[in-house]
């Protein structure tokens, strides 16, 4: 049975109290309603999105999609409201792609794309000063650090008074730094002359270069040398 305690100047009872107080404020009365419109939401969602998949060929450190309300993502597939969306893929060593992507109400959509590697860095060193041509293309002088797009690349060096130089190296690029150290060939000699008498002053192709004996730097091919006393 329930004892009822009751204050005779008021004409209340304690039972009449507990009852008015359970007919209150509970959090399960706030909590429940919340929760049951977030089932529904979710309920909703689920029932009038599409699965999108975002294939990256050169792989992704991040894949993020913007606009109208928000993707649900695991790896690569994506669950998302038709819609317009900003794509954005990142990856280091490569340039970010950034692209508008229409999802229709089809099922099982699909993206494909492809990053860009950045360029490496190619350190030139040359005991000389060089024009640097990369794939026929003058670029500057060496010795220098230059950027050059990834993949196979021709490299040719022209120094005054020796040879041509020409290569061909496969850059990695994504900021790699890389390194060519070549040894240029002289396009010269060293030769001594000497006469009989000496003393004689020796021209080179019509320069004067000084007078018997002497040694003296020639450039290759025919050069005529001129003894004169």
């Amino acid at each position: 049975y329930e004892m009822a305690f009751c204050d005779w100047s008021s004409d209340v009872c304690s039972s009449d109290l507990t009852a008015a107080r359970g007919q209150g404020f509970t959090p399960r009365r706030v909590i429940l309603p919340f929760v049951a419109v977030l089932f529904a939401v979710a309920i909703w969602f689920v029932f009038t999105s599409v699965s999108l998949t975002v294939t990256v060929a050169t792989g992704a450190d991040r894949i993020a999609l913007q606009g109208g309300l928000p993707a649900f993502g695991l790896g690569s597939q994506y669950l998302l409201r038709p819609g317009q969306y900003e794509l954005r893929v990142e990856r280091a060593g490569y340039k970010p792609l950034t692209q508008a992507v229409e999802v229709t109400g089809e099922a099982n959509q699909r993206v494909e794309v492809t990053l860009e590697k950045l360029p490496g860095l190619l350190s030139i060193e040359v005991p000389v000063a060089a024009t640097v041509s990369i794939d026929g293309a003058e670029v500057g002088s060496a010795p220098g650090v230059f950027e050059v797009a990834p993949g196979k690349r021709t490299v040719s060096l022209a120094a005054p008074r020796y040879r041509a130089f020409s290569t061909e190296l496969e850059v990695e690029g994504a900021g790699v730094r890389q390194a060519l150290a070549p040894e240029l060939v002289p396009a010269w000699a060293k030769v001594n002359v000497i006469s009989e008498p000496a003393g004689a002053e020796l021209y080179v192709a019509g320069e004067l270069r000084g007078v018997t004996p002497l040694e003296t730097e020639i450039d290759e091919g025919s050069q005529p040398l001129e003894l004169r006393l």
